[in-house]
Parts: structure tokens; sequence; C-alpha cells
């Protein structure tokens, strides 16, 4: 999830850059400035105008029968037995 974010974010900053200076070079700088600082407040919209603004609580998430827990705890059975990497004589 990490990566993803990382891409989407970091990877979009040449765009960016370059969609910034060709709107400087055609505007100008003071022009470029007035019009990013009125376009930014755009980037909220997908999220003010979905269904996401109405959500008060989480949703629980909802489990199929077959793969409900069942009341009876895990068989403990023979386990096998596994070295002990420190060895006794460290205690």
């Amino acid at each position: 999830m990490n990566a993803a974010n990382r891409f989407l974010i970091w990877g979009t900053m040449p765009l960016g850059a370059a969609a910034g200076g060709l709107l400087a070079d055609r505007l100008g700088l003071h022009d470029t400035v007035v019009v990013c600082a009125l376009a930014a407040p755009a980037c909220a919209l997908p999220v003010l105008l979905s269904p996401v603004r109405k959500v008060r609580t989480m949703p629980q998430p909802t489990a199929p029968a077959a793969t409900a827990p069942s009341a009876e705890p895990p068989s403990t059975g023979s386990q096998p037995q596994v070295a002990d990497p420190v060895g006794e004589a460290a205690r």
C-alpha cells in the first residue's frame, strides 16, 4: 500500500511541474500562481461530492456463514518440538 501511495504522489509530481512550467510560460508567473490558487480547492470536490461525506460511523463487515468462527477452541494436538536457538546453558 505504501508503494502505491508513493507511486501516485511522487510519480505525478513531474507532470505537475511540467504543467506549471508550461502555464507559467504561456500566462506569466503571477497569473499562473493565481490560477493554481483558485484551482487548488477543486482537488477536494471528488470527496465533497461523494457518499463519503454522509458516513458517520464505520460500517461493520458482514461475515459469510461458511467462514464464521466456530465456538470450539482449536485442538492443541501434538506440537512438534523446536530446538531452542539460545540453548539451556544461557538461562
